[in-house]
């Protein structure tokens, strides 16, 4: 059995990985996009595909697009934060075997891959060193996870599909916040809301910026309490 899992966060593809025993003895493929996807199906015999939706470049829906077209026959597990009952009747209409959300928990895992025939590892919960780089991708994930969950109550209370942009993760300085703001205040139009999280471990800071009835900045500012890390911003464009 052949398994390939695409997904543009290497945070993602690594932890999916883990979810799957070692006492599988098939092969596991990767692809970081839905064109690397396309190409492996092309050339290689794949089973199960797992396939993350909000992606650069080809979405997770455009796979399943040409995956329909040429009548793949493999099984299409679409494994993603964005779980918006649109999103996930979409998935089903273009021939998705499953849907399950991120992240994998045993109690929803197990049963799909015990239908699979894969066996399931339970990741152990062990503390570990991160790089900057890791740090990056870690959040940048969490904030996909996060941004693919609030869209979902959105799109439920307003009965509309929540179009996700994929997030982008970099430094912001103190004085690069502050001159943000001070913009904000300055334009026409426009208006901004924060909201503060604080829990383990870390304070989040969600600034939103509207122009009009059309959000045009998205920032997450994170700084850990013990200040292992740099302050970060997460933007949607």
């Amino acid at each position: 059995m052949q398994i390939l899992i695409c997904d543009d966060s290497k945070v993602a593809r690594k932890s999916l990985a883990s979810c799957i025993d070692a006492s599988f003895a098939g092969e596991i493929v990767f692809a970081a996009n839905g064109h690397e996807a396309i190409e492996i199906i092309d050339n290689q015999s794949i089973d199960v595909v797992f396939l993350d939706i909000t992606m650069p470049g080809m979405d997770g829906f455009e796979v399943l697009e040409v995956l329909r077209q040429r009548q793949c026959r493999s099984k299409v597990v679409m494994v993603s934060g964005d779980i918006q009952e649109m999103a996930q009747e979409r998935c089903f209409e273009l021939g998705a075997y499953a849907f399950i959300q991120k992240p994998l928990t045993p109690e929803a895992a197990t049963p799909l891959f015990d239908d699979l025939h894969l066996p399931f590892n339970r990741p152990a919960s062990v503390g570990a060193q991160f790089s900057k780089a890791q740090m990056f991708e870690r959040f940048q994930e969490t904030s996909n996870i996060a941004l693919g969950a609030g869209a979902a109550t959105i799109s439920t209370l307003l009965k509309e599909f929540i179009i996700l942009p994929v997030p982008t993760v970099g430094e912001l300085s103190l004085s690069e916040l502050t001159m943000m703001i001070q913009d904000t205040l300055t334009r026409e139009n426009s208006c901004a809301a924060a909201q503060r999280f604080v829990g383990g471990g870390f304070m989040v800071k969600l600034w939103c910026v509207l122009k009009g009835i059309r959000l045009v900045r998205w920032v997450s500012v994170s700084v850990s309490r013990m200040a292992m890390f740099p302050m970060m911003k997460s933007s949607l464009i």
